[in-house]
């Protein structure tokens, strides 16, 4: 199974030694919303970096396992966990190098984007068979006012992944984008928002 190209690596590395909340502190809102139909458990944070999804949850009682293939943002994630007394596993891989065991929530914030488009379905399949109880959530970006074709996200993947599901929340929505562009001013983006569980029997 082929691994985060070492160029993508790289790139994080830089930008996470360059500023300890590049992405910012604030949880997303798709935490927020998350939270309100599941808030116990264990989270899997897929493509956590910095990892203020994964405080968030942690701060609210939580378990999360934090994942990322960027050392630099997961030390400094693991310093803030030691800080705060958060129950929060460090787990540096590729996510597609998923960690034995059930969880309670299947959360990625911008991550899915870095799968090659061909992996993509597979990959939310094998997250829901590995997962089948939890509630899964999750954003990308996709076509719009966005940050290059080369980490875009089809407008439907999510919807049609989750399609044999209950979806709880969906959306396709504009946004402020939370990193500035090369001018140093922030740009508009579209995402893709979804929260799904399976169908009871």
């Amino acid at each position: 199974m082929p691994g985060t190209p070492q160029p993508m690596r790289e790139r994080y590395e830089r930008l996470y030694a360059q500023s300890p909340a590049y992405w910012g502190s604030d949880p997303s809102p798709l935490a927020l919303l998350t939270l309100a139909h599941r808030r116990q458990g264990t989270v899997l944070d897929l493509g956590c970096g910095q990892g203020p999804d994964a405080l968030f949850f942690a701060r609210k009682g939580l378990r999360v396992l934090a994942l990322d293939v960027a050392t630099t943002a997961l030390q400094g994630l693991a310093r803030r966990a030691e800080q705060e007394g958060l129950a929060i596993e460090i787990l540096e891989r590729d996510m597609r190098d998923l960690p034995a065991g059930d969880c309670d929530i299947v959360f990625s914030r911008m991550a899915l984007q870095m799968l090659a488009p061909e992996e993509r379905p597979a990959y939310l399949a094998k997250l829901k068979a590995r997962h089948p109880r939890a509630v899964h959530a999750h954003v990308v970006p996709i076509r719009g006012a966005c940050f290059g074709d080369a980490f875009i996200c089809e407008d439907g993947l999510l919807r049609e992944a989750y399609a044999d599901w209950d979806i709880l929340f969906a959306e396709d929505a504009w946004t402020l984008s939370r990193v500035a562009n090369k001018d140093g001013e922030p740009y508009l983006m579209r995402e893709s928002r979804i929260i799904a569980r399976a169908k009871d029997p």
